[in-house]
């Protein structure tokens, strides 16, 4: 931990979600604590933490897989907000680059 405190290495988190990653980002500049954080991929349902927050990011790009469904009809059963999530996942690492997120920095100390 000595070369947290001493700001010679980040402290790396994997939040759980984009509210626990804008609390994080939160806390780190109360206690002036260098972060970086790997990144929900849910950062385009609130653009306006991300924003805030200028925490670099370590974006992964695994994207979920398309619903399964036997039959057309069956698209009707898809939970929408599993839709959304497929839908705008390929679009999340552009959403953050438009945010002007930081990129994680290579320490050489």
């Amino acid at each position: 931990m000595q070369p947290m405190i001493e700001r010679r290495m980040p402290l790396l988190l994997e939040p759980t979600g984009i509210l626990m990653e804008h609390r994080a980002a939160q806390l780190a500049r109360e206690l002036q604590v260098d972060l970086a954080m790997l990144s929900t991929g849910a950062e385009w349902r609130r653009p306006d933490l991300v924003d805030r927050q200028a925490v670099p990011l370590i974006v992964p790009v695994t994207f979920p897989d398309v619903p399964e469904v036997e039959d057309e009809q069956d698209w009707v059963q898809v939970d929408l907000d599993e839709l959304r999530a497929w839908d705008w996942a390929p679009e999340n690492p552009a959403v953050i680059e438009r945010l002007g997120c930081p990129s994680p920095s290579r320490r050489t100390d």
